[in-house]
């Protein structure tokens, strides 16, 4: 029998990706994000996905659509952004967001799944505390047993630094946290940490959004397509050693906003060498006019790829992009 899922807080659907790759039949998902949906719907046109803010859905609404009587797992990755360190000085504690946790809850005590996974920044434990134990205590109330732990997903086979908050409940049953796979420490037994050379070292290099559009569909590129750099950036990033920071950069060549005193992330993003580290990889913030630091691939300057983020973040390296007109990464 194929368990069924539904994916809350969907965006794109990388969650959707390790769901069916995991066995199950995700019955529908949630997202409210226009240009998430767009690509939501164009990798998995077998699901259907509501566009429409979680709040105004409820457990009826997702019976009546899905025609089942059933649902083995509700997961979701609710928003993160009031609960991590990268953008706690701008929303924090009024993020308005931060309360769509508590829409797991809600969502488990109208659909009754037999399972729950949910997955935020490790943020969520102290900063929504509160919260945290709202969530807690209305899925014990539930019947649910609840396993959860800050997971590195380094520890996996993921080529990145980063760590996450994974909560797990199975109504009137335990559901242990998965077993590590690599280490960063020689354990025995297990595979060293996946570095940045291992997962994009053999890529052909990337062509340019002008070089792309001039042959053609940026299809035909698969992707492998980076933005074009401004003479600026290029000195830039030429004083930029691999593991370095902005701060290694001359006053007169950055950017307005990191200058006269600026105090903010050194977003240190690894090594070519090394696992991508904290909490933002290269693929995540693109290269910019204000974004100095990068990991250098040897006396190649690194820019992002929408191909290289498939292979830093390998659950979407099948993922297909709406439109072929998008701007550059």
């Amino acid at each position: 029998m194929t368990l069924t899922a539904i994916d809350a807080f969907s965006g794109a659907g990388g969650l959707t990706v390790g769901l069916k790759r995991a066995g199950f039949r995700v019955v529908t998902a949630v997202e409210v994000e226009t240009h998430s949906v767009a690509t939501y719907r164009a990798n998995h046109p077998d699901v259907s996905c509501l566009a429409r803010d979680i709040t105004t859905v409820s457990g009826k609404d997702l019976s009546n659509i899905l025609g089942i009587d059933r649902i083995d797992l509700l997961a979701g990755c609710p928003p993160c952004q009031g609960f991590t360190s990268l953008t706690i000085k701008y929303h924090g504690k009024d993020d308005p967001r931060n309360r769509l946790v508590l829409e797991m809850a809600r969502l488990a005590e109208e659909l009754r799944p037999k399972a729950i996974m949910m997955e935020n920044v490790p943020g969520l434990a102290r900063r929504g505390r509160s919260l945290c134990a709202g969530l807690r205590s209305r899925l014990r109330a539930l019947g649910y047993r609840l396993t959860e732990g800050v997971l590195q997903v380094a520890n996996y086979g993921v080529p990145q630094f980063r760590r996450r908050l994974v909560l797990l409940a199975g109504r009137g049953f335990e559901i242990p946290l998965p077993g590590v796979t690599r280490s960063g420490t020689n354990t025995a037994g297990l595979a060293s940490w996946r570095t940045v050379r291992e997962t994009i070292g053999g890529l052909p290099d990337p062509v340019t959004l002008a070089k792309a559009k001039a042959t053609g569909p940026i299809e035909r590129s698969d992707w492998h397509v980076v933005r074009e750099l401004s003479p600026a950036t290029v000195e830039r990033m030429k004083v930029v050693r691999a593991g370095e920071t902005w701060k290694r950069i001359p006053e007169h060549l950055r950017p307005e906003c990191h200058r006269g005193g600026y105090v903010g992330f050194t977003n240190v993003y690894g090594s070519w060498n090394g696992t991508v580290r904290r909490r933002r990889s290269p693929v995540v913030a693109p290269l910019s006019a204000k974004a100095a630091s990068a990991i250098p691939k040897p006396t190649v300057p690194f820019r992002c790829a929408r191909r290289l983020c498939f292979r830093l973040f390998p659950v979407i390296i099948a993922s297909i992009l709406p439109t072929s007109d998008m701007p550059a990464p």
